[in-house]
């Protein structure tokens, strides 16, 4: 036998060998299943009502930062509250009730995968906050629990995507599809969802209105314009704020009141000041108001916004009432005048 048909002997039974390894090779065990197709994924959760907390978590990508967003059942009054911003209510009705409800006989149209390698690629990663940065393919895992802290359901909702059921529809099925998985299966699903309603940002389960009110009920503007001059001293402590309430600057203070008849704004009280001393003062013939940014400062005054809560130093009531407990506690003063609130007596 020549050496160039050895050599290709020897080619063809390598070959072999390697279709004889790869057919014979042991497969992966396919993920078990614990529901049917066209079966609710959480059969147990049923009643909303049972639910007392939602946790949401998610990695920001961009950011790289894991973020942990959770909502409480207050076991008393009923109401939500958002433990991380000092349990504030949260009073987004309607968000409340779709969250609630969006697990609840959620049911998969079909299962697409049952892989881990296909995980990253449908975008049902579990975030968890030992991931790397770089972690590609990450969902939004939402677990929901009842008062015994009991999980009564637990799902990872990924990207959007389309079955093969739906594929023939092409783009005339406006129906919104997501793959989702059990963060204790490997099996991958796409169910219809609105994954929206589980935002992280606090800004969407409160009313953001803060004075709830239409700019149509503005009726009067008051500006009392005046600064407060302070020092500011290193402690052990740390710092503390020390303002001159007997300097403060006063510079101006105006009332204006909402013209309906003449759809104009009318100057009702214009007052400067001299060396801390009222002056009360008129427009020059040269001088109007300025329509414009009054109307804007209008708008503004009812489209002001909340987007973050911090507490009531304690001796505060909602209404800013204080009694002499507050009067002679020094670090209750100074949690107000960090934030810009130099109390002053006014009487009693």
């Amino acid at each position: 036998m020549s050496q160039t048909v050895k050599t290709i002997v020897f080619i063809v039974i390598a070959g072999v060998s390697a279709i004889t390894a790869y057919v014979t090779r042991p497969r992966p065990q396919a993920a078990r299943l614990t529901v049917d197709i066209n079966r609710p994924l959480f059969e147990k959760y049923d009643d909303p009502e049972e639910a007392a907390r939602i946790r949401i978590v998610r990695i920001d990508e961009q950011l790289g930062q894991f973020i942990e967003f959770v909502l409480e059942r207050d076991p008393e009054t009923k109401l939500w509250r958002v433990p991380s911003e000092y349990n504030y209510p949260a009073d987004q009705e309607d968000r409340i009730r779709d969250a609630l409800t969006a697990l609840v006989g959620l049911t998969p149209i079909d299962k697409v995968a049952e892989k881990t390698s296909d995980h990253e690629l449908l975008g049902v990663v579990e975030p968890k906050s030992d991931l790397e940065v770089s972690q590609q393919g990450t969902g939004t895992l939402v677990i929901v629990e009842d008062r015994s802290d009991n999980v009564l359901a637990k799902l990872i909702i990924g990207k959007e995507g389309r079955s093969k059921k739906d594929s023939a529809t092409g783009p005339q099925d406006e129906e919104r599809l997501f793959f989702v998985r059990k963060p204790a299966e490997d099996v991958v699903y796409i169910a219809k969802l609105k994954p929206d309603v589980f935002s992280t940002d606090f800004k969407d389960w409160i009313h953001k209105n803060l004075l709830k009110i239409d700019s149509f009920d503005v009726e009067g503007l008051t500006f009392l314009n005046y600064s407060v001059p302070y020092d500011e001293e290193r402690t052990p402590e740390g710092t503390r704020i020390r303002p001159r309430l007997e300097s403060i600057n006063h510079k101006m203070d105006v009332d204006l009141r909402w013209d309906n008849r003449q759809a104009r704004w009318e100057l009702k009280r214009f007052v400067t000041y001299a060396d801390g001393r009222p002056i009360d003062t008129k427009l020059a013939e040269t001088e109007e108001l300025n329509s414009l940014k009054l109307d804007d400062i209008k708008r503004a005054v009812a489209q002001l916004e909340l987007v973050g809560v911090r507490p009531l130093p304690e001796g505060l009531d909602t209404d800013l009432r204080e009694g002499r407990e507050f009067q002679n506690n020094r670090e209750y003063l100074q949690s107000l005048m960090r934030r810009g609130f130099f109390p002053r007596a006014n009487g009693n």
